[in-house]
């Protein structure tokens, strides 16, 4: 009898864990777990794709994609300068080749690599803590806010956790069949994606070789095995090494040099992989505390049943990165020195996801009501957290009104010149989605931080070189232009032909005789197509408005005068606008706009002019429409024939010394009115 091989330890999937419990019975009970897991990740995919194009890109996402739209020379260039490795930008790339570039199409590409780690991370867990906790990691992975959150980003962070997790799992399993050398090649290609995506993906190459140490501690496996995942490593590393020494000299990013103690990064570690919130961790401390003692009781249960290797494998993941993250902010270095920030947290969520897991079939070993329980409990604390994030998004304007009336007037001999500081990848993400034959955008200023009295003629002199119509597109123009200088000069060498606010933003088009602008036959695409007499087309980039947006509405059409009214669904006409063409033939694009407020009662508006309806839109979380019995104290006071002033409410009602007291006053109009007024409220008393 071979002794060497009967008696040796298991090697298999299953776990000290699964095998100290009774067994699980029939293959029912497998197929009845896959299949749960199973449900787990048809429920991440649609967590993750919920409302996934209904948010603007942020500037991060926005430079994402501005860096992926470069010719592939010049993004490897200006990777070597950012902090973060090419491997991201490039797959962007060829996926907006792919795809499309809708905010959609955009984040379905983190979608994707999150639902694949999500799937991953079940075969993870059967090797580490058996079937049922894999089961239920999986599904802890699947409702995490933080994973749901970075699944939504044009970003890297969740790639990068993904190729960590496919690392961790294919180093796992080697430990059981280490002499498959296709394996370890495995190994060594899921650790160069990770470090050619994130340079903090180093981590994965210590947490992973703790796995190996305390794998061959335990003598599950020979020194061999460890000699040949340090030669993977090797590789890895490598291949890695061409990168390096290309962008270490190129690199540029400041030390965070913060002061703050190594406790609040626990914290937030801990409230970001329960809830997935980032902000006011001191309002928490009872989750974060709750945490604490749930992972001390797991490394407590493990380390009575002598599972070393399991401890070895559950916690670097968990405790790595903290003190890891905490370490880089407050050196001394310039070398990639980050703040404390949610997405450097989420490398290694996915395995520590696995931590409650075992701490919920540990705590069913006892009673099987209590594991459960604890399982119900860190998944509804997860949920619980979710309509908070999801109630966030919808998709603004934002510039893409701006970009349509560059798309609609813009002649590719045109110039833009775009002043924004910072913010040029926001208006670019929708600028350059216009027809290739767009007109070239140059950033003023160029090569300077901000525009002065003496740098501004050579700065605008080079920028419209040539140019015979401009285009001045501002937006946050305060960054490099705080006094205006940009618009001055402008307005000093051309006259404005057509200027379009947005908000405190402007686009303004400047020619030498100053007529306006007409659309071109080629370039008149409305989102929908009219053909009632002088209505062409329609287009609204929103379909959903709250307080502090502007409904940009844009009405293709030839010279009339149009009236165009904002109905809301009860009949109530809210506010109306007489277009006026400033030609007498061809084509013009109106922009309309109507402000909504708080006081805009939430509801479906219609937006029609000539008794056309052309679009509708949704306002939301604005005050409801009032109606009389809503009014607190009701009145009947008429100014003249189109005001009523029908109550008013006051709150306090009874209010004592060193209150201020908010008057509310309801009012009906009795047709539409003509003219401005002016209310005043005051306090009479016996004083």
């Amino acid at each position: 009898m071979n002794c060497a091989s009967s008696c040796s330890p298991q090697r298999g999937r299953s776990s000290a864990l699964s095998r100290s419990s009774p067994p699980a019975g029939p293959g029912t009970t497998r197929d009845a777990l896959r299949a749960a897991s199973l449900c787990a990740v048809l429920v991440a995919f649609a967590l993750r794709t919920y409302l996934l194009g209904a948010a603007n890109l942020w500037w991060d996402e926005a430079y994402s994609v501005w860096l992926a739209r470069r010719p592939l020379t010049e993004l490897l260039r200006i990777t070597a300068f950012d902090v973060h490795p090419p491997l991201y930008y490039v797959l962007l790339r060829g996926w907006i080749e792919l795809a499309g570039d809708s905010e959609f199409s955009l984040r379905y590409l983190s979608v994707a690599g999150g639902v694949l780690t999500v799937a991953l991370l079940y075969p993870l867990g059967v090797r580490l803590i058996g079937r049922r906790g894999a089961a239920i990691g999986t599904t802890l992975l699947a409702v995490s806010g933080l994973h749901i959150w970075w699944s939504q980003e044009t970003r890297m962070y969740v790639l990068a956790a993904g190729w960590a997790t496919l690392a961790l799992y294919l180093t796992v399993r080697q430990m059981d069949r280490p002499r498959r050398w296709w394996g370890w090649a495995a190994v060594a290609l899921a650790v160069t994606a990770a470090l050619y995506t994130l340079y903090l993906a180093a981590l994965v190459i210590p947490v992973a070789g703790l796995i190996v140490v305390g794998s061959w501690a335990a003598r599950r496996v020979r020194f061999r095995a460890v000699f040949r995942w340090t030669v993977a490593q090797a590789v890895a590393l490598t291949a890695f090494l061409p990168w390096l020494l290309y962008a270490l000299p190129r690199i540029r990013t400041e030390a965070a040099g913060a002061q703050f103690p190594p406790t609040l990064v626990l914290a937030l570690h801990a409230l970001l992989l329960t809830t997935g919130i980032s902000t006011h961790v001191e309002q928490y401390l009872p989750i974060v505390i709750g945490y604490g003692l749930l992972v001390v009781g797991t490394l407590a249960g493990l380390s009575a049943r002598r599972r070393w290797d399991l401890i070895a494998a559950l916690t670097p993941p968990l405790l790595l990165p903290p003190l890891v993250i905490y370490l880089l902010a407050v050196a001394p270095w310039r070398f990639y020195a980050p703040a404390p920030e949610a997405r450097y947290f989420l490398l290694f969520a996915p395995a520590s996801a696995l931590v409650p897991a075992a701490a919920t079939w540990l705590l069913a070993r006892w009673r099987r009501w209590a594991g459960i329980l604890l399982a119900v409990a860190v998944a509804g604390l997860a949920l619980s957290a979710l309509p908070a994030r999801y109630a966030s998004r919808y998709l603004r304007d934002q510039w893409r009104s701006a970009a349509l009336i560059l798309g609609s007037y813009a002649r590719p001999d045109d110039v833009v010149l775009l002043v924004s500081g910072d913010r040029y990848p926001l208006f670019l993400y929708d600028y350059e989605r216009l027809p290739d034959d767009r007109p070239p955008v140059r950033l003023v200023p160029d090569g300077i931080p901000t525009l002065t009295s003496g740098t501004v003629d050579e700065q605008m002199r080079r920028a419209t070189d040539g140019a015979a119509r401009v285009w001045l597109v501002e937006i946050e123009a305060g960054i490099q232009d705080p006094d205006g200088l940009a618009r001055a000069w402008m307005d000093a060498a051309a006259d404005p032909a057509l200027s379009v606010a947005f908000d405190h933003n402007r686009l303004t088009l400047y020619t030498r005789d100053g007529a306006p602008p007409l659309v071109a036959a080629e370039c008149l695409s409305p989102q929908r197509p009219l053909a009632e007499g002088p209505l062409l087309g329609v287009d609204l980039p929103i379909r959903e408005a709250r307080p502090g947006d502007t409904i940009h509405l844009g009405l293709y059409a030839q010279p009339a005068d149009l009236t165009v009214r904002l109905v809301h669904s009860s009949g109530l006409v809210l506010a109306q606008q007489v277009v006026v063409p400033l030609v007498t033939e061809g084509i013009v694009r109106h922009d309309v706009p109507f402000a909504v407020t708080q006081a805009t009662p939430r509801g479906q508006y219609t937006l029609s002019a000539e008794g056309i309806d052309l679009a509708t839109v949704q306002v939301t979380h604005s005050d409801p429409l009032w109606t009389e019995q809503d009014v607190p104290v009701p009145l009947t006071v008429r100014f003249g024939e189109s005001l009523e002033l029908v109550g008013y409410g006051l709150d306090p009602e009874r209010p004592r010394p060193g209150d201020t007291v908010a008057v509310d006053l309801y009012w009906r109009a009795r047709m539409p009115v003509a003219g401005d007024y002016t209310v005043f409220v005051q306090m009479v008393g016996p004083f």
